[in-house]
């Protein structure tokens, strides 16, 4: 499992996109489905949130996906 803070992109093509500090974009092809709705992923309203992202990496016939396990917002201090 990784962890990373992350800000949340939005939803596009069935993944999700978040920013890291650096600007590099990471996708993710699977969510908890409860964190999609607790958060609202498929919608705008948390776009350009940070988030404390956890998540591990599948790996399917060679090829990697990223799947997030857990969210917690970050608030804004």
């Amino acid at each position: 499992m990784k962890r990373v803070v992350l800000k949340y992109l939005g939803y596009k093509g069935k993944l999700y996109y978040f920013e890291d500090s650096q600007e590099s974009t990471l996708r993710f092809s699977g969510v908890r489905a409860d964190l999609i709705y607790e958060f609202s992923l498929r919608e705008d309203r948390n776009i350009k949130t940070l988030f404390e992202v956890t998540y591990f990496v599948a790996r399917d016939d060679g090829e990697e996906s990223n799947i997030i396990s857990d969210l917690k917002i970050i608030p804004n201090i």
